[in-house]
């Protein structure tokens, strides 16, 4: 049987959620626009790569994207790894995930401005998490 990570996690797990690498989100002109296997810009679309790349956690001052993108997939260590993001980034994180399969638009996440809008969606492409879906 085949098990699925759940999107949205809490932070009572054990701490594991929390290994990883870091990633500052970069600072890119907003007004670039994306295509097709290129970066993402703010009129683009955007959607999960697959059903389960990964999860996230809200915590009070973070916001942990867990992913095992990088995963050889030849043993049983914990080869998962973290984006950190802030706590502001929430509801657009959330957006994008509970969107799948479905595409949302980068200048419609919520709550966020938009630089930011494409500051999230550009860290979460070059992770591999996100692809740009215009055609859908």
């Amino acid at each position: 049987m085949k098990r699925s990570l759940q999107p949205k996690l809490t932070l009572q797990g054990d701490g594991s959620e929390s290994r990883g690498h870091r990633e500052s989100l970069p600072s890119m002109p907003a007004e670039e626009a994306g295509a097709a296997n290129s970066i993402p810009g703010k009129r683009d679309w955007v959607k999960l790569t697959a059903e389960n790349v990964g999860r996230y956690v809200l915590g009070e001052d973070c916001i942990r994207v867990v992913h095992c993108l990088s995963n050889s997939r030849g043993g049983l260590g914990d080869d998962s790894e973290t984006i950190e993001l802030h706590p502001r980034f929430g509801p657009a994180v959330d957006a994008i995930f509970n969107a799948y399969p479905k595409a949302v638009c980068v200048e419609h996440l919520p709550d966020i401005s938009p630089p930011d809008q494409v500051d999230l969606v550009r860290s979460l492409f070059r992770a591999g998490i996100v692809m740009v879906a215009n055609d859908e």
